[in-house]
């Protein structure tokens, strides 16, 4: 005789800003700004123009590292037994933050290395938190990329009955 065990799928952890993905897009900068220059050193336009076109492209990009840099924030997640999604952005002190539920959207990835999760907010907004390995432990990392994915499959499961059902197929 089986016994059944009751799994709950109820998880709560904190995510961390990766510092992989930091390096990334810090290499990614840099990179950018030096074919940029190297591209402009060859065209064949006054200094000034060069000058000028450099200055604003690295005035774009620096713009756009710190926007990265300002966004890092942890995050408190929580998922209930039902599917529910809460999270809650932590502040400097580690303290949560205003809570916001949300669902899982059909657009996240789940890989072995990296979750990419797509948020819908109860606002309609989406929320997009990258998870790579180094952003929690590896026993959440694997908690988490295996609570993502029964939820995608039993939404898949859900859909598929909906259309079913709307098809006519009894």
């Amino acid at each position: 005789m089986m016994s059944s065990k009751s799994t709950s799928m109820a998880l709560a952890m904190t995510l961390h800003p990766s510092r992989v993905l930091l390096w990334l897009v810090l290499l990614m900068f840099v990179l950018a700004n030096a074919a940029c220059g190297f591209t402009l050193y060859h065209l064949n336009l006054l200094w000034w123009w060069k000058t000028l076109l450099l200055i604003l492209a690295l005035g774009l990009s620096t713009l756009a590292l710190l926007k990265f840099i300002r966004g890092r924030r942890s995050v408190y997640l929580e998922i209930s037994d039902s599917g529910g999604i809460i999270v809650r952005q932590l502040n400097a002190q580690s303290e949560p933050g205003s809570s916001v539920t949300a669902s899982s959207d059909v657009q996240s990835s789940y890989s072995e290395y990296v979750l990419i999760l797509h948020l819908r907010l109860t606002s309609a907004a989406i929320m997009v938190i990258p998870v790579l390995r180094d952003s929690l432990s590896a026993d959440d990392f694997r908690k988490l990329s295996i609570v993502l994915r029964w939820m995608a499959a039993h939404a898949n499961d859900e859909q598929s009955r909906i259309l079913e059902d709307a098809t006519g197929n009894f």
